[in-house]
């Protein structure tokens, strides 16, 4: 486990707020100084040095995790109950053959 930094706040909508000493990949696990799994990297923004890291919580934080020490293991990737890995087709985005992404051919006159 890889030091990620320190726990700054809690948002409204139950996520935990790190400033992070680097910028970790997007669903990486996030644990505490015991190894227990607190959640995954749902964004990572701000400056470059010390950017700001949303942890999505798998279960509602209390406010004495404010300013402890949080871990990162990016060898272990967060599965998302309802996830499905992708076959690769988006048909929302024309990435296969579908009633939406066929044009309508107008008749000439």
């Amino acid at each position: 486990m890889i030091p990620l930094g320190t726990v700054e706040t809690l948002t409204y909508g139950g996520n935990i707020l790190v400033r992070a000493r680097f910028a970790p990949r997007e669903g990486s696990v996030v644990c505490d100084r015991l190894g227990k799994r607190l959640g995954f990297v749902k964004r990572v923004f701000g400056p470059v040095k010390e950017p700001f890291v949303t942890v999505a919580a798998r279960e509602r934080a209390g406010l004495s995790c404010i300013g402890a020490e949080v871990f990162v293991d990016e060898r272990v990737p967060e599965r998302r109950a309802g996830h499905r890995p992708s076959n690769g087709r988006n048909l929302r985005k024309g990435g296969g053959e579908d009633r939406w992404s066929k044009r309508r051919k107008r008749p000439t006159r």
